[in-house]
């Protein structure tokens, strides 16, 4: 009971804002993949975090300084499909686009978002 008081607490002052679930993908046959994307327009860049958003496979996707300008994870069951996803993207982003590489992510020790 004290413990449901306190996660209580915790949730009415918005200190707790969600729960969740670690998934083993590999247990289900899906394996996560990280696309690092490198962009010749930077001002194309809320078009293409939209459009790979609408993607039902997309998981996460951050904006970076650095070598590569995003960074993008899906859940998918093999590199074709990925290929699939990437080279519709940069179809339809065809001059934002500079180049893209992609690794399978073997094991996540802790997540903290997606």
């Amino acid at each position: 009971m004290a413990v449901n008081n306190r996660l209580k607490k915790l949730l009415d002052a918005g200190i707790i804002v969600a729960y969740r679930l670690g998934i083993d993908f590999n247990k289900i046959g899906y394996f996560l993949y990280k696309v690092n994307i490198e962009l010749n327009q930077f001002e194309s860049v809320d078009g293409i975090v939209k459009y790979i958003k609408s993607n039902p496979h997309f998981i996460y996707i951050c904006k970076s300084i650095g070598y590569v300008d995003l960074e993008v994870g899906f859940v998918l069951r093999n590199t074709h499909e990925l290929r699939q996803i990437m080279e519709d993207v940069s179809s339809r982003f065809p001059e934002a686009i500079k180049d893209y590489s992609y690794f399978s992510i073997v094991k996540v020790h802790k997540t903290w978002g997606f």
